[in-house]
């Protein structure tokens, strides 16, 4: 929370903070709207002009989606008539600050936690650095950045849902919850999965946002991929006219070309988000005839015996078979 005069900075206190975020972490959902109900009161105190801005999103700080990365045109060798493209996959962006950038909510309305004790993408563990998000229809109303695997040995990983967003409506209470992971060393957002909800006696069961504040849910997810993720490739002439799409290799014969021009290409990549990457490098090549001179010729029969009136056959051959020229005069 950021509290200011026009003028100066009086005092700043970073929720996203690790050790007070661990602090908040271990407190009840009421002891943590209590601590938030206590600061809004400060920040609207009539000695104070207060700009406030809260985001719970697991004490990590959601920061605008990086730019699109592309694959690596490595090679553009000629040939006759042809040109051989050759390149890398795009890296996926494994350190990017956030997936799904929430835009965070208003702590002060209801906040439903969700606690993860197990979350996977198709059985394997989500880790430290992945995300889970959560929807009411098509509005994400809040999001987590992972600290740690999800165990019954720690409390690390909650998820707190708005019902009140920064840019208006969040959650509706009897909505159904939808839920979204993105496997940051993977590349992979699925939105498919199975939730279970834990009961202890006190927290929330239900598939549903719930009614009121400083409700909690203990969650056990599943997601999974019908289709693993498979890089495809875009070939383009540096003028953008498309030459080829939908390639799963990484190299590319461009043929029945003209010898003597040049031809520039660039590639790009679908993304596993089905979007399409930003445009490799270019490079040219000038496909050209390859002059392959004659080494020498040879005869079939190597000898040849005939009579008086009689006709005879000598079958001439080049080497190498393959030599430009190979006119016999």
């Amino acid at each position: 929370m950021l509290i200011q005069t026009e003028n100066d900075i009086l005092w700043t206190f970073h929720l996203t903070n690790k050790k007070i975020n661990n602090i908040m972490k271990r407190l009840s959902p009421f002891c943590r709207r209590t601590i938030v109900i206590l600061m809004l009161i400060l920040s609207t105190s009539p000695i104070l002009i207060a700009q406030t801005h809260f985001v719970f999103n697991g004490g990590n700080t959601v920061t605008e989606r990086g730019e699109r990365v592309a694959p690596v045109l490595e090679s553009a060798v000629a040939g006759n008539q042809r040109v051989m493209l050759n390149w890398t996959p795009a890296a996926i962006q494994k350190e990017r600050p956030s997936h799904f950038n929430f835009e965070g909510g208003n702590a002060a309305d209801p906040v439903y936690t969700i606690y993860f004790f197990g979350a996977t993408l198709n059985g394997m563990n989500l880790e430290a650095g992945d995300e889970i998000a959560v929807f009411d229809d098509s509005t994400m109303v809040g999001a987590l950045i992972l600290d740690t695997i999800c165990s019954f040995e720690n409390y690390n990983n909650d998820l707190a849902a708005f019902a009140t967003l920064n840019s208006g409506q969040g959650y509706v209470p009897s909505d159904t919850m939808k839920f979204k992971c993105w496997d940051a060393s993977a590349g992979i957002e699925s939105s498919e999965f199975q939730a279970a909800f834990m009961d202890n006696g006190e927290a929330w069961t239900q598939n549903v946002f719930p009614e009121g504040d400083g409700i909690y849910s203990r969650c056990l997810i599943s997601f999974f991929t019908p289709v693993p993720y498979q890089p495809t490739y875009n070939v383009y002439y540096s003028d953008s006219t498309l030459v080829a799409s939908g390639i799963s290799d990484t190299t590319f014969v461009d043929s029945g070309l003209t010898n003597g021009i040049e031809y520039c290409y660039f590639i790009t990549q679908i993304m596993p988000d089905g979007l399409e990457s930003e445009a490799s490098n270019v490079l040219c090549a000038t496909p050209f005839q390859l002059i392959i001179p004659v080494t020498g010729i040879s005869v079939l029969p190597d000898t040849l015996s005939l009579m008086i009136g009689e006709n005879g056959q000598l079958t001439p051959s080049i080497e190498p078979p393959d030599a430009t020229n190979q006119n016999i005069t």
